[in-house]
């Protein structure tokens, strides 16, 4: 156990940007330290990991820092290719799939808060307007962690 616990050391102190991806998860979800787990993730994100600027992005919007957390989406460049973020979040659901993410009740208001600045169609959000594709990806998320609470 401490030979793993100085080699994630090891790689953190490295900036590992998969290292800083998982220890973002555990200290935000598991540990409930959510400043670190957020530092951990835009680390994950300074060294260009996607996965680490996808769920970054995804938290900073579910945390209503809208502006930032459009900021971090629009670096996997999702306007010119959504196959990028669609990876992303497959992969993201895959790191999240055991960890008890319990739903925040303020993700929900976040998302309604969000919803509210669209001026585009409900059926083709993404297509009508930026804040578009930020409700539907941070929608996405509440519902994953809603049905992962049940």
């Amino acid at each position: 156990m401490l030979e793993h616990k100085h080699l994630k050391q090891l790689c953190l102190e490295n900036d590992n940007p998969e290292a800083h991806y998982i220890e973002g998860i555990l200290q935000y979800f598991l540990q409930n330290k959510r400043r670190n787990g957020l530092f951990h993730l835009r680390q994950s994100s300074i060294g260009n990991y996607k996965d680490g600027t996808y769920l970054y992005g995804l938290l900073l919007l579910a945390l209503e820092r809208f502006c930032k957390g459009e900021k971090y989406l629009d670096k996997l460049k999702w306007k010119e290719n959504l196959s990028t973020s669609d990876q992303c979040w497959e992969r993201v659901k895959k790191s999240l799939s055991d960890i008890p993410l319990g739903m925040n009740p303020g993700y929900h208001i976040a998302m309604t808060n969000l919803e509210a600045l669209c001026n585009c169609h409900k059926d083709n959000m993404a297509e009508e307007c930026n804040h578009g594709y930020y409700y539907q990806r941070l929608s996405q998320f509440v519902q994953f962690a809603m049905n992962r609470d049940h």
